[in-house]
């Protein structure tokens, strides 16, 4: 699995990391443990659509 945050951020935000962690763990907490912690990346950008504060983008495996 694999989790890409794009958060919205002020120009001098560093924290970006910390918002994709809680997305991480929340993933976790919705699959369980037993698929391990996905890879993942965090960015900060100026707009999301509609005013979001933050998108994710996630890649998982369905077991059939």
């Amino acid at each position: 699995m694999k989790v890409v945050v794009f958060v919205n951020s002020a120009p001098h935000y560093t924290e970006q990391h910390l918002v994709a962690d809680s997305a991480t763990d929340l993933l976790v907490r919705i699959f369980g443990d037993r698929i391990g912690r996905p890879a993942r990346s965090a960015g900060g950008v100026a707009g999301l659509p509609l005013g979001f504060a933050m998108e994710i983008e996630a890649i998982v495996e369905a077991a059939p």
